[in-house]
């Protein structure tokens, strides 16, 4: 929710004055030390020793490695990662100013990212047991692809609904590729891998 909030207010506020944006950050940084110095953990009983991490960690990798499917959900995923944060750090705000997105207006693009993705986690489970997980993984790599590529060659506002899609997409994958890593992964070593 705050990054739907902070996406819907943070261009109008920075296209009227730049220097709010910054003040308004320090201001919420500054409240959330505040408030993560009120809050107290419990003490753990007993600590795992680093040789017992070490070696469940070093059995974890020799696992993964020995799993063809683990390995292969690995690219997939740095394959993705990577296309998602060229999308985003390089490529998403140029291209909509290209397209006509005035940049007051970036953010509530970035907002109806949110609440779309925000959409889409909620049903992912759902969908996926439908489909099936491996066939909902396949989905997830073919259509940013296509979004991508259906943006490259439709340049005006209609391309924001691929935009769109391929962010969608991105939060469709993400729970998927975590789900079948459980699923590979041997029981005792899934919270040190996964």
């Amino acid at each position: 929710m705050t990054a739907i909030i902070g996406s819907l207010i943070g261009g109008p506020i920075f296209k009227w004055s730049p220097d709010i944006p910054y003040l308004v950050f320090f201001v919420c940084i500054g409240l959330s030390g505040v408030t993560a110095s009120f809050i107290k953990s419990e003490k753990r009983r007993s600590r795992p020793s680093w040789d017992m991490l070490h070696k469940i960690t070093l059995e974890g990798i020799k696992y993964t490695i020995a799993n063809r499917k683990l390995v292969g959900l690995i690219f997939v995923t740095l394959a993705m990662t990577t296309g998602r944060m060229m999308l985003n750090q390089n490529i998403s705000q140029p291209y909509q100013l290209s397209i006509g997105v005035d940049i007051a207006f970036i953010g509530v693009t970035a907002a109806i990212i949110q609440l779309i993705q925000m959409g889409v986690s909620a049903w992912t489970y759902k969908i996926a047991d439908k489909i099936g997980y491996e066939n909902s993984l396949i989905l997830s790599v073919i259509t940013p692809a296509i979004a991508v590529f259906l943006m490259s060659r439709i340049n005006n506002l209609i391309s924001l609904g691929f935009l769109f899609l391929f962010y969608a997409t991105q939060a469709f994958k993400e729970p998927i590729s975590v789900q079948l890593s459980q699923k590979w992964m041997i029981p005792t070593h899934r919270a040190t891998m996964a």
